[in-house]
């Protein structure tokens, strides 16, 4: 089998949502065994993370495969940012969750009887309304958190792996590629080009979709051929040949 980019992109879609899911459950725990006893002891504590590592290792696990396809597919290349361990796009549930939600309204020991009824009954409703409040804004953080792990799961997902390849009977060529940090010239590269920590026919560079994808390749000898390939995650999106002394091959196209 071979390193399949959507594929990937899907089981990290689906490890992340799981790893929500898998959060919510036990933090929903987490917070009803702390009420229960009002407070938080250490093995509560301890039994709470311990939860929480094991929905990442069952999330490294979920996408393991892929990364070993990709290694295999791409000796040699980096890792894209999506796939490398560690990467997560947010936690998005507090840890712990704020005390003040299982601190209990204390009481003031003296009451004093107006027209209104008692004032203690101001201090309950006080209490209370500072307590919904925290729980409102607890609830906004971790549905903003869970929002912006959707974007940037996006974001680091929407990339591409684009090789440049060039050939021919020429025994050299300069070249003008598009990279992810813009416009680059290589002079000299003997034909065909190759990356020099593979082995492999071709340069091949991590961009992301959309991507202007840019190579000239200029025979620099009297006589020979050249030809030029852009592929994006395996797929041929634009190719050119040319012939005889100091002639360019030029190949542009998009990384969709």
């Amino acid at each position: 089998m071979t390193y399949d980019r959507h594929a990937a992109t899907e089981a990290v879609k689906a490890a992340n949502s799981q790893l929500q899911e898998g959060m919510a459950d036990v933090h929903t725990w987490y917070t009803h065994q702390r009420s229960q006893i009002g407070h938080e002891t250490p093995e509560l504590r301890a039994e709470y993370l311990r939860a929480l590592s094991d929905l990442d290792a069952q999330y490294e696990d979920a996408i393991e495969r892929h990364r070993q396809l990709f290694l295999t597919s791409y000796p040699g290349q980096p890792l894209p940012v999506f796939l490398r361990r560690g990467f997560r796009a947010a936690h998005s549930l507090p840890d712990p969750a704020p005390a003040v939600l299982f601190e209990p309204i204390k009481m003031p020991q003296t009451r004093v009887v107006g027209r209104r009824g008692s004032a203690w009954r101001w201090v309950v409703w006080a209490g209370a309304g500072a307590l919904l409040v925290t729980l409102l804004v607890s609830i906004a953080s971790a549905n903003f958190k869970t929002a912006e792990a959707g974007k940037a799961i996006a974001v680091a997902s929407a990339t591409r792996m684009v090789l440049y390849e060039v050939e021919g009977t020429a025994k050299g060529v300069d070249m003008t590629l598009q990279t992810p940090s813009g416009t680059s010239q290589r002079n000299g590269k003997a034909v065909p080009v190759t990356n020099k920590a593979s082995g492999r026919p071709g340069i091949l560079f991590e961009m992301q979709a959309g991507s202007f994808l840019y190579i000239a390749a200029q025979n620099n000898g009297a006589s020979g051929t050249i030809s030029c390939r852009i592929t994006v995650d395996g797929v041929v999106v634009a190719e050119n040949f040319s012939s005889g002394g100091y002639a360019i091959a030029t190949c542009q196209g998009r990384a969709r």
